[in-house]
């Protein structure tokens, strides 16, 4: 037990150094901007908004997607800093939320859980993305909240309403969240049987679900005029990008033209070929036991959050992009250490090392090269 609560400090310490570095050092491009006036017109009418940003899928976001950097604007300030820097502290909070989940896990559940926090924590893209101020961003606070109520078991009814308000609640937080909400709310509905519990979790979305009603009309017109569905279907995108996230080694999401200059550091371009390395080696077989005991709960909420979210996605023939996976949060991580602690716990810290280096890294980068000019990240704003 002590061995774990040193683990779940290093945790905690690594997941906050990185977010919180470099307060002046953000993106601030289109996107950006527009959630800021979002915000600050919000504000000046003392109205909230029905749609939030535009998505990269063509249409608008739900308006709740703002909402919570509305509150937020209240405590920190309304200006691109001060919002970006609120988003990265929800982040870590995010991190103690899930360090409070995992040390609540029995036995070697505890130790796996937590682990797969460690990687969280240094994951490049991770980094990179709990440091936007994007409306996605948002979603691993509220889905940690949200496993933490589908694991509690048996469901109360008041449980249960307070699981229907969180599937409410991703959604409307970017599509995205959609297809995590239907995912775990069928598989909770799979396994609850009793009728009070399923009809709290039903009367809970439908507390804070009905503006939905109102963006659903867009959503489908949008989604007809797009006619690339079997092609996005065929394509299993989503599997590709959730794995590739995993790695590590997908910073050209960021950097754009500077990736490659960012790998040619004999440190960062030797700790890539450590990563495919070591990413490569969960599918080499080993016999012995492949889960932990007591972890048949949490492994049935692994199943549905991520292997059922993708397939939704999938099959919906969404086009995903990296941050989809933002709504699955910690989830894929814990089935990545999971798939690397079935060999060794060794192979584990070798990435956390890995990667813990590449984020350092690009942190770096930014810093020295004013942002990534032409890339995803953009130039440094001037300072506030």
């Amino acid at each position: 037990m002590q061995n774990n609560r040193i683990l779940a400090v290093v945790v905690f310490t690594l997941a906050a150094a990185l977010r919180l570095a470099t307060p002046s050092e953000y993106e601030f491009k289109a996107d950006e901007v527009a959630m800021v006036e979002i915000v600050q017109r919000s504000r000046d009418t003392g109205t909230l908004p029905w749609l939030g940003m535009p998505s990269s899928q063509g249409f608008r976001n739900p308006g709740m997607s703002a909402w919570p950097l509305i509150g937020l604007s209240h405590l920190f300030g309304s200006t691109g800093f001060s919002l970006t820097q609120a988003v990265r502290i929800l982040n870590v909070l995010a991190f103690l939320a899930g360090i409070w989940l995992a040390l609540r896990q029995r036995g070697e559940s505890r130790r796996l859980w937590l682990l797969g926090l460690l990687l969280a924590a240094v994951n490049p893209i991770d980094v990179v993305l709990h440091r936007k101020l994007w409306a996605q961003s948002l979603l691993p606070f509220f889905s940690v909240a949200t496993f933490a109520l589908w694991l509690k078991r048996p469901a109360s009814p008041s449980v249960a309403f307070a699981l229907g308000l969180g599937l409410a609640i991703l959604p409307q937080l970017h599509l995205s969240g959609l297809f995590v909400s239907g995912a775990i709310g069928l598989g909770w509905l799979w396994q609850e049987r009793r009728r009070s519990s399923r009809l709290g979790l039903l009367a809970g979305i439908a507390a804070l679900g009905w503006p939905m009603v109102f963006w659903f009309a867009h959503l489908l017109e949008v989604y007809r005029s797009q006619g690339s569905w079997i092609g996005h279907l065929l394509a299993f995108r989503n599997f590709h990008l959730l794995f590739s996230n995993l790695s590590g080694v997908v910073l050209s999401y960021s950097l754009g033209p500077h990736f490659e200059n960012f790998v040619r550091a004999p440190l960062i371009g030797l700790a890539h070929v450590g990563l495919v390395i070591l990413t490569l080696s969960i599918f080499v077989r080993r016999k012995g036991p492949f889960f932990p005991e007591n972890s048949q709960r949490w492994l049935s909420l692994l199943g549905w959050g991520v292997l059922g979210t993708a397939t939704l996605m999938t099959l919906a023939g969404v086009y995903g992009e990296r941050h989809y996976f933002l709504g699955m949060w910690p989830l894929p991580y814990l089935g990545f250490a999971l798939l690397l602690k079935r060999r060794s716990e060794k192979l584990i810290w070798a990435v956390t090392i890995l990667q813990l280096v590449v984020s350092i890294g690009f942190l770096l980068f930014i810093h020295q090269n004013g942002g990534a000019p032409g890339g995803d990240f953009g130039a440094l704003p001037p300072q506030e």
